[in-house]
């Protein structure tokens, strides 16, 4: 079922954000009735302490590139929605700094097929993101869209292709 990725920027009027994300997840129950799964993402990006609070609940995790180079995964959540009632969900907090990379996508993305029947792949989202962390924000989406493009270039598109790109800047 469709993906929600959720960023906001916080700031004093919302006062105490640590639990929002866990309050957005508290009732699972709306999903059981459904009787469908859904995979969630959910961020606070806070601009004034520089963290990036989040919440995955069975999506792709997102990317938190740093500088240099390295990464981590965005994975701290739980099962996805809609599959138990009561179901606890972490969240995580992340302090970020100048030329830090969020990147969150579908898996519309990594599991775009080639002729070959190749998937996209994390492997190469990480490619494309190592060989650019110098650009901006639009034009690191720009790299991410046209690699997967020509990867499937002359094969339908089978899902959507969507994507979030932040790029830290202080």
């Amino acid at each position: 079922i469709s993906i929600v990725l959720i960023i906001t920027s916080c700031n004093k009027s919302l006062g105490n954000s640590k639990g929002l994300l866990i309050f957005l997840l508290s009732n699972n129950s709306l999903f059981l009735k459904a009787s469908l799964d859904y995979t969630f993402f959910g961020g606070i990006l806070d601009t004034e302490k520089n963290t990036f609070t989040s919440v995955n609940a069975g999506h792709n995790p997102p990317y938190l590139f740093h500088r240099d180079g390295t990464f981590e995964l965005l994975e701290k959540g739980g099962l996805l929605l809609g599959m138990m009632p009561n179901i606890s969900y972490e969240q995580q907090t992340t302090h970020l700094q100048s030329g830090d990379w969020i990147i969150m996508f579908t898996d519309g993305i990594s599991e775009a097929m080639n002729e070959k029947d190749e998937e996209f792949g994390e492997h190469r989202i990480e490619e494309v993101v190592h060989a650019n962390l110098k650009v901006s924000a639009e034009e690191m989406k720009d790299k991410l869209y046209n690699a997967v493009k020509n990867f499937t270039s002359g094969v339908p598109q089978s899902d959507d292709i969507t994507m979030i790109v932040v790029k830290v800047t202080l």
